[in-house]
C-alpha cells in the first residue's frame, strides 16, 4: 500500500479492498501510520489487504491504544471501517477504533479473531459484521443498547447459549445472521416485533421448539419491494444469501433460513402472509403436519426447501401458482397424493430430479408412478359377472320351487296343477336362458 496516500488530506473515502482493485495480486502493508494524516476520512475499506504484519499491532496486543490511528481518535469523522479478510488475529486495534471513534459501520469478518466478543460498541452502531471468526461465549449482552442496529452478522463462529428475549427490542434490524453457531433453546417470540426485518438466518444451530406465532407482524417481509436502510450502502455490502448452488447479493432479497435445527410442530399458516419472501428454507428439522394450503400466495418465492422433515398429506394445488419458483425440494417427508400440474411444477423436475426423493408416496407426472384411480371398466365387468351369476340362481330357485309344487301336486292327485306348473316352468326356463345368453353376449 503506497504511503503517499497520506498526502491526500481532503480524502473522505478510501477503498483499498481487493474487490475494488480488480487484480489477482493481494495488497499488504507493514506500516499504516500514513492514515493519521487523513483527518477528513469518513470511509476506510481495507478489506482483503493483508495487515497481519503491521508492526504497531504487535505492541498493542494487550493494550487499548492503537498507535497507528492515534490522531484519528481526535477526529470524529470516520464512520465506516472495513477490515474483512485482513489476517487480523488480535482485537485490540478494533477495540480502540470503536471505543474512541463514533464508527457506525464496522466489518471485520473473515479474520482469525477469537475469544468472547468485546463490549466496545457504541449505541450508535448501525452495522456489525463479524462472521467467519472464532468468537465464543453467549450472545453478546452489550448489544441490547445498540438500538440503531440495522445489520447484525455473527455467523460462522462458536457462540452458544439461548437467544435473549430482548433481541426483539432491536426494532431497526433488517438483517440478522446467526447461522452456523451453537445457539440453543427456542426462537424468541419477540422476534415478531422486528417489523423491518428482511433477512433472518438462524440455520445450523441447535434451536428447538415451535416456530413463533404471529409471523404476520413481520411487515417488512410482506412488501413486494421492501425499502431498505442498508441499501444506502448498496451492493458494496459484502453480504450474500445462498439459494442452493447460487450466491446472490442480499441487499435485494427477502429470505428466511431456519434449516438444520431441531424445530418441531407445524408450519404456521401465517407464514404465507409474508408475500415478499423470495427464499424460504425450513429443511432438516422435525416439522410435522401439512404444507400450508395457501403457500401459493407467496408469489415471489424463488426457492422453497422443506426437505427432511415429517410433513405429510397432499401437496397444495396452490404450489402451481409460484411462477418465479426456480428451486423446490420436498424430499424425505411423508407426502402423498397426486403432484399438482401447472406452472413451474411441470418443468422443475427435469432441472432438479431429486426434488421428490426418499420414501415419498407422491404420484403422477413427472414421476413414473401412476396414481390409483377408480377403474370404471373393472367395476362394470364385476357388475356384469355378478348378473351372470344371479340369473342362474333365479332359475334354480324357481326350479326348486316348481319341483316342490309338482311333488305336492303329484302326491295329492292334482294332475291339472302339475300340467299347469309344467307349462309355466317351461316358459320361465326359456326366459331365463334367453336373458342369460343376452347378458353373456353383451
Amino acid at each position: 500500500v503506497p504511503p503517499q496516500l497520506g498526502n491526500l488530506t481532503n480524502l473522505q473515502s478510501l477503498d483499498l479492498s481487493q474487490e475494488y482493485d480488480g487484480s489477482d495480486s493481494s495488497m499488504n502493508s507493514t506500516d499504516i501510520s500514513w492514515l493519521t494524516r487523513l483527518p477528513s476520512l469518513r470511509v476506510l475499506n481495507m478489506g482483503s489487504v493483508d495487515l497481519s504484519m503491521v508492526l504497531d499491532w504487535a505492541h498493542v496486543k494487550d493494550s487499548t491504544y492503537w498507535t497507528s490511528l492515534g490522531t484519528l481518535y481526535q477526529d470524529p469523522c470516520l464512520r465506516t471501517l472495513e477490515l474483512h479478510s485482513s489476517g487480523i488475529c488480535v482485537f485490540s486495534p478494533i477495540i480502540s477504533a470503536v471505543t474512541y471513534l463514533n464508527i457506525c459501520v464496522l466489518e471485520f469478518d473473515d479474520n482469525l479473531l477469537e475469544g468472547e466478543f468485546p463490549p466496545c460498541f457504541q449505541p450508535s452502531s448501525e452495522t456489525i459484521i463479524s462472521s467467519n471468526n472464532r468468537f465464543s461465549g453467549k450472545f453478546p449482552p452489550f448489544l441490547q443498547r445498540c438500538t440503531n442496529l440495522y445489520i447484525l452478522d455473527l455467523a460462522w463462529n462458536n457462540f452458544s447459549g439461548e437467544l435473549p428475549m430482548w433481541i426483539g427490542d432491536l426494532v431497526n434490524q433488517e438483517i440478522v445472521r446467526l447461522n452456523y453457531n451453537n445457539f440453543s433453546g427456542n426462537i424468541p417470540a419477540t422476534t415478531t416485533k422486528l417489523t423491518k426485518l428482511l433477512h433472518e438466518n438462524i440455520a445450523a444451530n441447535s434451536i428447538s421448539g415451535v416456530l413463533p406465532l404471529h409471523l404476520s407482524k413481520l411487515t417488512g417481509m410482506k412488501a413486494r419491494n421492501s425499502p431498505t436502510t442498508f441499501g444506502l450502502y448498496g451492493p458494496d455490502m459484502n453480504l450474500t444469501v445462498g439459494t442452493k448452488g447460487n450466491e446472490r447479493q442480499m441487499w435485494n432479497m427477502v429470505s428466511i433460513d431456519l434449516s438444520s435445527n431441531s424445530l418441531t410442530g407445524e408450519i404456521p399458516n401465517e407464514v404465507t402472509s409474508l408475500s415478499g419472501v423470495k427464499i424460504l428454507n425450513l429443511s432438516r428439522n422435525h416439522l410435522c403436519g401439512k404444507i400450508p394450503i395457501n403457500i401459493g400466495t407467496m408469489q415471489l418465492l424463488e426457492s422453497l426447501d422443506l426437505s427432511e422433515n415429517k410433513l405429510y398429506g397432499e401437496l397444495p394445488q396452490s404450489l402451481s401458482n409460484l411462477t418465479y419458483l426456480s428451486y423446490l425440494y420436498l424430499s424425505y417427508n411423508n407426502l402423498t397424493g397426486r403432484i399438482p400440474r401447472g406452472g413451474q411444477l411441470d418443468t422443475l423436475y427435469w432441472q432438479i430430479p431429486f426434488m421428490y426423493d426418499g420414501k415419498i408416496s407422491l404420484c403422477g407426472n413427472p414421476l413414473h408412478k401412476n396414481c390409483s384411480v377408480p377403474n370404471h371398466g373393472a367395476q362394470e365387468r364385476d357388475e356384469h359377472d355378478s348378473n351372470l351369476r344371479t340369473w342362474p340362481r333365479i332359475y334354480f330357485w324357481s326350479l326348486g320351487g316348481w319341483c316342490s309344487v309338482s311333488y305336492y301336486s303329484r302326491n295329492h292327485g292334482g294332475f291339472a296343477y302339475f300340467r299347469l306348473f309344467d307349462k309355466v316352468h317351461h316358459k320361465v326356463y326359456v326366459f331365463v336362458l334367453a336373458a342369460w345368453t343376452r347378458w353373456a353376449q353383451n
